[in-house]
């Protein structure tokens, strides 16, 4: 993968192309759990960072230091990536505590399919294709629901092409 918050180029003139100091914690931006809503472009976690110049400045240096800031999506850290051959995810069984399910998933170009299965494999319910940078899609379903398995035990298989994974939650 690509460097999250690395070093600028050398001999540039920014605060962070010798040393960076980690940042204590990420700011969650954004509507936060407006749920129900696909707006790609909002929740998102600020790192705030020190960036320094020089490894030892010299006693002339003046404004050698400053807080930077990063941005990277929510749940941004690590994705499960499938390219045009499928990939797919399924979870452990656990009990269905909630009527709605929400995904980040980023396929512009792809899709995300969703299926709640049963003990025995059998699919209680599938979604219809997700499709575009969705940061909290609510899944809709084609057969079946996720309100009509609450309290039962079930098991959800994510299929995914052309397409990065990021999360999924239950409210």
């Amino acid at each position: 993968r690509k460097t999250f918050i690395g070093p600028s180029k050398v001999a540039s003139d920014t605060y962070d192309w010798t040393q960076i100091l980690p940042p204590t914690g990420p700011v969650l931006r954004g509507p936060g759990s407006s749920a129900g809503t696909d707006q790609p472009d909002r929740d998102e976690l600020w790192l705030y960072y020190t960036g320094i110049k020089y490894r030892a400045p010299p006693k002339s240096a003046k404004n050698s230091g400053a807080v930077c800031l990063a941005v990277l999506r929510r749940d941004g850290f690590i994705s499960l990536d499938a390219a045009a051959r499928q990939g797919v995810l399924l979870t452990q069984p656990f009990t269905v505590s909630a009527a709605r399910l929400f995904v980040n998933v980023d396929a512009p170009d792809g899709e995300l399919r969703v299926e709640a299965l049963d003990k025995n494999g059998k699919v209680l319910a599938a979604s219809a294709p997700i499709k575009g940078d969705l940061l909290r899609k609510l899944v809709t379903w084609k057969t079946g629901n996720l309100a009509a398995l609450k309290g039962k035990t079930t098991r959800l298989r994510f299929a995914l092409r052309n397409a990065q994974f990021y999360s999924y939650w239950l409210e």
